[in-house]
């Protein structure tokens, strides 16, 4: 059985909506599609880049110390410190407190050194096994006035609070 009907072809829709743009507008839509996918990951990859930059092997437990006590930082002994931890809410972990000759073997295992009544030192070791330490200083008539001195030691370096001194800790920013 055959049939006799006259072949009709016709355009589908979408090419006839495509027919009604000019190129110059296709070419368009096209570039900011393609900025546009550029751009995200132009986005992505400096997000990743600065997440990589602001991880920080500094040990937080340098700074569970809390302010300068009454008596002066010499009433600050390891065993005190141990007794009253003084950060523990800050850092939410427990830090035990060595004396300046004993070696700091992590993060949370900090090496105090009461330099003076007014000068106050603390070095940790960190999760990249470098040394780190930190120096407190006040002065003024009731002692409110003061800074705060950083440092990141050498691989290899004994990890004790008697490496920070005034001498070898003097970065204004906390390293990283």
């Amino acid at each position: 059985m055959t049939i006799d009907t006259q072949w009709l072809h016709q355009k589908r829709v979408q090419s006839r909506a495509l027919d009604s743009k000019s190129w110059i507008g296709r070419w368009l839509v096209e570039m900011l599609v393609g900025l546009f996918i550029v751009f995200l990951m132009w986005q992505g990859l400096s997000v990743w880049l600065e997440m990589t930059t602001e991880i920080t092997h500094f040990p937080e437990a340098l700074d569970s110390i809390g302010p300068r006590p009454q008596g002066g930082f010499k009433v600050d002994t390891a065993q005190h410190l141990n007794r009253v931890q003084p950060g523990r809410s800050f850092i939410d972990n427990e830090v035990r407190y060595v004396g300046k000759d004993a070696q700091s073997t992590g993060p949370f295992v900090v090496s105090i050194n009461p330099i003076a009544p007014n000068t106050f030192s603390v070095a940790a070791l960190g999760d990249n096994g470098r040394c780190y330490a930190e120096l407190m200083h006040t002065y003024g008539p009731g002692e409110e006035y003061g800074w705060t001195k950083y440092a990141k030691f050498a691989l290899g370096v004994t990890c004790s609070g008697s490496v920070a001194t005034l001498a070898t800790v003097t970065a204004r920013d906390e390293p990283q």
